[in-house]
């Protein structure tokens, strides 16, 4: 699930790997909830994946639709079903995780971390989080505009594409991956 507060994807010119690929290869057996961030300052009693993008499986969708499939009047609702979709999974028995990096730095990261949203200027352990962290950034919250705007520019320019590379087996892959459709995007307007 994405919504439209993200931009992406964005990955290093070297990659091959499929952005949604590399949030569903998370999920398992054990964890059901991939997100982009974590929040770690309560909200409504729970530190929470932020919901711009979400993957799961089956078993994760059947627990997150009592708290999710609705229409949210208002940010603050929103807010609220984001912070019980993680209540949800964990609840459940399952566990959540976040693609940013600081994630993955400790075992019990989630119910330990200190931080609040990182997605605002210099809240990322006084830097801003990187696009090539988790794949996507948040476009509507003014942090690391110069960095959003230039990958959008030069993914734009290369004439990236996942559609040449989700899907495909590796034998299947061209040796850029999905980069390098210059002549693509030329003919888009992009030169």
């Amino acid at each position: 699930m994405l919504n439209g507060s993200i931009r992406g994807p964005f990955l290093p010119t070297w990659s091959r790997e499929c952005w949604s690929d590399a949030y569903l290869a998370r999920v398992t057996d054990r964890n059901k909830l991939v997100g982009m961030t974590f929040n770690c300052e309560p909200i409504y009693g729970v530190r929470h994946l932020q919901s711009m993008i979400f993957a799961t499986d089956r078993i994760g969708i059947n627990t997150l639709l009592p708290v999710m499939s609705t229409c949210f009047p208002n940010w603050l609702s929103a807010v609220y079903g984001e912070s019980n979709s993680t209540r949800a999974i964990i609840n459940a028995g399952y566990t959540v995780s976040a693609m940013m990096t600081s994630f993955a730095s400790q075992e019990n990261y989630a119910d330990e971390c200190k931080h609040g949203d990182i997605l605002l200027e210099g809240a990322y352990f006084g830097d801003n989080l990187h696009p090539y962290e988790t794949i996507f950034q948040k476009a509507n919250r003014n942090f690391g505009e110069n960095v959003l705007s230039r990958l959008t520019e030069w993914t734009d320019l290369a004439g990236y594409s996942s559609y040449e590379v989700c899907g495909k087996k590796k034998e299947e892959l061209k040796p850029l991956g999905g980069w390098g459709r210059w002549e693509e995007a030329r003919k888009m307007g992009y030169s």
